[in-house]
């Protein structure tokens, strides 16, 4: 994706878009194409919302920060990445470093550090505002949801953060690792390729989706199933 095909997109993509003050998971195995997919749709949402903030947690460090006059979130476009650093991707965001120099505005803010996220949590919750809806971006959720431990503040984004115009679109490899409430309660599930059958049958049980019974059958015997 780049800036020349962004305004051309198919009609389809508005309908894709997270929208503003939604909840937004998106699941699917390693390799599956989470990030690019979560990138590419992160970019669509600021290209239809510019004056929305929009902070992008990412404790993998999987961005490169650089500030830049390109009106894109990622000015090389969206790539994927393999977890690492040296293949990682550029963004075009303010890097928060320190609790005091959280900030709220028009642009898009990155942040790499779990204690720090944290704490920008709570920093947004206390400081909303309805009419300039917030986005939160969730690189990876694992260090949120735990079993059945869910961090506080991320509960509390997650299940009230609407009330108060925020908004957040989370990335999580395993569905079964996600409470069932947060899965039902979300706006929209995008769901890439699930390996693992327990994942399947999660997303079973939550997705409000016609046939939603397909997800049980194990991928290989549905696609023999629908070339029969």
């Amino acid at each position: 994706m780049s800036a020349l095909t962004l305004p051309n997109q198919p009609p389809i993509w508005p309908y894709l878009i997270p929208k503003p003050k939604s909840r937004n998971f998106l699941v699917g195995s390693t390799g599956s194409g989470k990030s690019t997919v979560g990138c590419t749709l992160l970019e669509l949402y600021h290209w239809y919302y510019p004056s929305h903030p929009i902070y992008i947690i990412d404790p993998k460090e999987r961005f490169f920060s650089e500030q830049s006059e390109s009106p894109l979130i990622f000015p090389e476009g969206v790539k994927s990445t393999n977890h690492g650093r040296t293949e990682g991707v550029t963004v075009n965001a303010r890097l928060l470093k320190r609790h005091n120099a959280f900030r709220y505005g028009d642009t898009i803010f990155l942040i790499q550090s779990y204690t720090e996220a944290t704490e920008l949590l709570d920093w947004v919750w206390k400081r909303h505002d309805v009419r300039r809806p917030t986005m939160l971006y969730f690189d990876e959720s694992v260090d949120y949801i735990k079993g059945q431990w869910i961090h506080p503040y991320f509960e509390r984004i997650v299940k009230m953060g609407r009330e108060k115009g925020i908004g957040h679109f989370t990335i999580n490899q395993r569905p079964v690792s996600v409470p069932p409430i947060l899965l039902s309660e979300s706006e929209r599930l995008y769901i890439m390729r699930l390996g693992n059958d327990r994942d399947r049958e999660r997303i079973y049980e939550v997705a409000s989706v016609p046939d939603a019974k397909r997800f049980r059958t194990p991928l290989k015997r549905y696609i023999c199933a629908m070339i029969e």
